[in-house]
């Protein structure tokens, strides 16, 4: 049965990528600027919109535009770049991760999980158990690890379509056990029109980059709020729109 909760709350950052609300989690203890993080995994399911019904009626077919890794990768800097600018720890260096030893001698995951096949940038692997991320701390010789989980949709608005990105971050310590875990989902400032049921894949990709941007802005907004309130636990936040 413990390891049972262990596994699900090991899954739940995917869970929450998907935009199931979750209870969210910080533990204090786990953060200063003497702390290192090492991001692990950066997943995204296998389709922009995948759970956009309306959406996936207008892009009907093979579709290689609807492929989310494009997006995946030109997304990695954003989030890499949010996650580094945190005064709260340090994040060890992109290249010192997936170059090393203890990273590419750990077996990954599966990429198919909870019914879903997930894309991972190039060089990454996916993990999602608590005993591969205790394991990759310690590998590592870092504090913790931290998986982002990140989806990509489209927001209609009347005549108007927006990029609207979730993002969910789940940090683990040396053991395992999860130290932050949280989510938002933000929309572009900026829209494109659609007319008949159509959203032009080239249009709409600056819209799911800024998306990206201010989700990944808020959930380090979001860390610094716990942070300054130096409560731990968690909770249900039902203000995840940002």
């Amino acid at each position: 049965m413990v390891r049972k909760r262990r596994l699900l709350a090991a899954a739940l950052p995917l869970a929450l990528a998907a935009c199931v609300i979750v209870p969210t989690r910080f533990e204090p203890t786990a953060f200063d600027d003497t702390k290192t993080y090492a991001v692990v995994t950066i997943a995204s399911t296998e389709e922009i919109a995948q759970g956009n019904k309306k959406f996936s009626e207008w892009l009907k077919g093979d579709n290689p535009a609807r492929d989310s890794q494009r997006m995946l990768e030109e997304v990695k800097p954003i989030i890499l770049k949010a996650l580094g600018r945190s005064g709260h720890f340090r994040l060890l260096p992109e290249r010192d991760v997936i170059r090393s030893a203890a990273y590419r001698g750990m077996p990954p995951h599966e990429a198919h999980y909870m019914l879903t096949d997930w894309h991972v940038p190039a060089g990454y692997r996916f993990f999602i158990k608590d005993e591969e991320f205790a394991a990759l701390a310690r590998g590592l010789d870092v504090d913790g690890v931290i998986f982002v989980g990140v989806n990509f949709d489209v927001l209609l608005k009347g005549l108007s379509a927006f990029g609207h990105s979730y993002m969910s971050v789940g940090a683990f310590d040396r053991d395992g056990r999860t130290v932050w875990k949280d989510a938002v989902f933000a929309q572009s400032d900026r829209a494109i029109g659609h007319k008949g049921g159509t959203v032009i894949y080239e249009e709409l990709r600056p819209l799911l980059l800024d998306a990206t941007d201010q989700a990944a802005g808020a959930l380090l907004a979001k860390l610094d709020d716990k942070v300054r309130s130096g409560e731990s636990g968690g909770g249900l936040d039902t203000e995840r729109l940002r």
